[in-house]
Parts: C-alpha cells; structure tokens; sequence
C-alpha cells in the first residue's frame, strides 16, 4: 500500500495501459516481450523458474492492472 501511495505522490501510474499504450499494441507485442524476458540470464536466477506463458500473464496483469 506504501509503494501505491508513493507513486501517486509521485504521479506514477499504476498500469501499463496509463501510460497510452493501445490495447492492440500492446497484445501485439506481450509473447515478444515475454520471450525476451524467459532467454533473460537473470529470470534463472527466481527461486521458481516461470513458463513463458506465466510471464505474458505477469505483464497482462501489468497492463491491465490487476494485482
């Protein structure tokens, strides 16, 4: 609740889609991105390594703004 409070202090906004990023763009691009996040040396590093698929998921809810 603290990060929440601070970025609207801040102006920062709370989804992805805030930022004007059309719907269509951005769902034309998620399994890219995600892609690009599973080759990432550093996701190897989670203590549970996710699926692809987990990952648009995570940046779905990103988007969307679902927490």
């Amino acid at each position: 609740m603290a990060i929440r409070k601070l970025n609207a202090a801040l102006g920062i906004p709370e989804k992805f889609q805030d930022l004007g990023i059309p719907p269509e763009q951005f769902e034309a691009k998620v399994d890219y991105l995600a892609d690009r996040a599973f080759e990432d040396q550093c996701t190897t590093a989670n203590p549970k390594m996710p699926l692809v698929t987990e990952l648009a998921d995570i940046y779905r809810n990103a988007y969307y703004g679902k927490f």
